[in-house]
């Protein structure tokens, strides 16, 4: 069975009454179902995309990701998740296509490779305490327990991190990507997020 993609919209409105917060963004008018931000942060300082409203995520949810390229600059992406007790996580990502942003940063091999690049989270479905239970130690499963966020969740931003130019490769960008990497300015294209409810490379999906 293939997973199951959500996405992420908030009072069915596309990307409408989504705002940015962190000093130097601003989002600029795009298609249904896109956010264009523009941001110019010299300390390299993340900003946050914040919808319209918290967007609770169906129990079964694996993973989040999101689609994004940018045009200008380099960033990285990650979730904020809030949970039942209010406590917000700030969830990192891996990157799909850090070879092809290096394809790009070739001036005689540039249009060889999309620039659009999948943040992916990892897996966000807590084990049952059954499952915890039948894992570890007695000693050990109620401190685990204990750790498990409590349902439900909920998406409350999504972080752009501008990158410095080590960040990356050592900062092998072309001359005008590591100038607007230098100065923390960029232009980021990002599809809204996609909740998954079940994931590829599990063993109950993967076809290998």
């Amino acid at each position: 069975a293939a997973a199951a993609l959500i996405p992420l919209r908030a009072d069915g409105a596309a990307s409408d009454g989504w705002k940015v917060t962190g000093g130097g963004g601003a989002l600029e008018k795009a298609p249904a179902g896109f956010l264009v931000l523009r941001y110019d942060s010299p300390d390299h300082k993340p900003l946050v995309l914040v919808p319209p409203a918290p967007i609770e995520l169906p129990k079964d949810t694996t993973r989040l990701t999101a689609w994004f390229a940018s045009a200008k600059g380099d960033c990285a992406l990650a979730f904020r998740i809030q949970d039942a007790k209010g406590d917000v996580h700030t969830v990192q990502t891996t990157d799909s296509t850090i070879d092809g942003r290096a394809i790009q940063n070739d001036p005689k091999r540039r249009g060889e490779w999309s620039q659009w690049n999948r943040a992916e989270s990892p897996n966000l479905r807590a084990p049952s305490e059954a499952e915890i239970r039948a894992r570890l130690l007695p000693r050990d499963a109620q401190r685990v327990i204990d750790a498990v966020w409590p349902q439900p969740l909920k998406l409350v931003g999504v972080v752009v991190r501008p990158l410095k130019p080590g960040d990356r490769w050592g900062g092998a960008y072309n001359r005008d990507q590591r100038d607007a990497v230098k100065a923390g300015r960029g232009l980021v294209w990002m599809r809204l997020p996609v909740i998954e409810q079940g994931y590829s490379r599990d063993a109950d999906f993967y076809a290998f």
